[in-house]
Parts: C-alpha cells; sequence; structure tokens
C-alpha cells in the first residue's frame, strides 16, 4: 500500500525499528475468524526487540457465516425505522452464533456446535 508514493508498511518498519520494534503484518480474512463478511483486514502488530517473535493464528472456521447468521432475529425496518435503540436482549436468538455475539456461549461451543462448519485448528485460539 502507497500513500504519496511511500510504501506504508515498509516506512513503518523502519521508523519502529528505531524505536526498538519489529513489526509483523498479515493479511487475515475476516470470515475466517467469525465475522460474517469477506474481507480482508491488514492486521500490523509490533514486538518489542527483547521479546519473542509474533505468530498470527491460523484460522478457525472453514465455512463462513453470513449476515443472514448474525441478524435474521432482528425486525425488518421500514420507512423511517431504526431511530430509536434496539435492545438486542428483546429479541430472541436463533442460532448459536447469535448467542456468541451477546456473549451467552463461548466461541468453542459455537464451533462444535455448528455441523456444517469444520474446526481446523486442535485448538481454539480468541484474538
Amino acid at each position: 500500500m502507497k500513500k504519496n508514493g511511500i510504501f506504508v508498511i515498509e516506512s513503518m518498519t523502519k521508523e519502529f525499528a528505531k524505536l526498538g520494534y519489529k513489526l509483523h503484518d498479515k493479511a487475515l480474512k475476516a470470515e475466517e475468524f467469525g465475522v460474517p463478511q469477506r474481507r480482508r483486514r491488514i492486521f500490523i502488530v509490533g514486538v518489542r526487540d527483547d521479546l519473542e517473535s509474533y505468530e498470527f493464528p491460523e484460522p478457525v472456521i472453514g465455512e463462513p457465516f453470513t449476515v443472514k447468521d448474525a441478524i435474521s432475529n432482528l425486525p425488518t425496518l421500514k420507512s423511517n425505522d431504526g431511530t430509536e435503540e434496539v435492545i438486542i436482549d428483546n429479541y430472541k436468538t436463533e442460532s448459536k452464533y447469535q448467542e456468541w455475539l451477546i456473549g451467552k456461549c463461548t466461541a468453542e461451543e459455537l464451533l462444535l456446535t455448528k455441523k456444517k462448519w469444520e474446526l481446523k485448528n486442535e485448538q481454539i485460539k480468541l484474538i
């Protein structure tokens, strides 16, 4: 990625090295970590030179979640709706994923109860 003709990550890496940090960068696919969107995001992690190197987590989800998985329990909005705050506790969850989104189950429970999903790691690492 360039800004004004300069590679941003390369520039950041050089500047952080002067401060005693090593940068690690990687493009991760959001859908492989439980986000119902097919988007790549760049993650940059800085580690002090005197500490161990950073390893990015491996994907934990094979079959991605959909937006429907996430919000199918919410009411359909009509014109001029949505001006009030929606209290999520007022809506019954329809899936383990929706329970996970509001903190009512762990990631392990979520992944183990979904038959269509393949757990890629023996251990689930939460970021």
